[in-house]
């Protein structure tokens, strides 16, 4: 059976929203319909998929494909609770890694694509904030996706994000995933108020996702290096990745993302007034 070769790219305007726990039960969870799913760590500054994970170091990973020390796909190493595969991060990396050139990070990206073919989903976990790092990592793939709390400063900076990638790019689709919701509450009501945004000031309008609320078990199986949805795929959360999953499948098996319809006018950007009132 031929491959999907899809490329999700996983971002977030600020740290501490829940990025990589979401990139990796998202990847458990699409692994369970039955897809052969990698994930690259491409926060190279502060990597942390494999402490994620519970696994040991190695010095199989995303530095060593960048040094050329080894090729991507021998830097691929398997998850296998999770039925997934990973090319971990070197956490610590330095300088060197976090400050990567755009010539080196577009050799990086190439070597990405290569390896995507041989997988349904790849799915890049990139740091937090707009660095060059992610303006290039979004760049060419398949799906966008916005990781978010409700918290009005993070859904600020989830803009900014947006903004930032949109017009570097000339317009994208983007998909904004909702993490931390409180407990019993809708994830959709704080989407709604981004997406307004999103759309009165930069005539686009990003797809939803889904949303996960902030349950004690996704906290405690952070704690103790496992994945929600491998540990207890009947939680709550576990099911709420899993209906992230199917949606983010849906939009991957389109033939092609089309662009969002356009508003008639732009209006005065909310980042900008709020810098003038600083």
């Amino acid at each position: 059976m031929s491959k999907l070769k899809k490329i999700i790219t996983i971002a977030s305007g600020k740290g501490g929203v829940g990025k990589t726990c979401l990139s990796l039960n998202l990847a458990a969870s699409i692994a369970r319909r039955g897809l052969d799913v990698v994930v690259i760590d491409m926060d190279l500054g502060l990597a942390n998929v494999d402490i994620q994970l519970g696994l040991a170091p190695t010095r199989k990973n995303i530095s060593a494909v960048i040094r050329d020390d080894m090729d991507i796909a021998t830097a691929v190493r398997q998850f296998k609770e999770g039925s997934f595969s990973v090319v971990a991060g070197q956490g610590g990396g330095g300088k060197f890694m976090s400050n990567l050139s755009e010539p080196a990070l577009r050799t990086l990206h190439k070597k990405i694509r290569k390896l995507s073919e041989s997988y349904d989903v790849t799915i890049i976990d990139c740091a937090a904030g707009v660095g060059l790092g992610v303006v290039v990592m979004t760049e060419n793939i398949d799906q966008i996706l916005v990781v978010t709390t409700p918290e009005p400063t993070s859904m600020m900076d989830a803009y900014a994000l947006i903004k930032s990638t949109y017009d570097q790019s000339g317009g994208r689709d983007f998909t904004i995933l909702m993490n931390m919701v409180p407990p019993g509450e809708d994830g959709k009501v704080p989407y709604e108020t981004l997406a307004k945004v999103c759309e009165k000031f930069l005539s686009q309008r990003p797809k939803y996702g889904g949303w996960v609320n902030n349950y004690p078990q996704v906290r405690n199986a952070i704690r103790t290096q496992s994945l929600i949805t491998v540990s207890d795929p009947g939680n709550a959360a576990s099911k709420q990745f899993m209906g992230i999953a199917d949606t983010i499948i849906k939009f991957l098996k389109n033939e092609k993302t089309k662009p969002s319809d356009k508003a008639s006018t732009k209006k005065t950007d909310p980042e900008k007034s709020n810098n003038k009132k600083k």
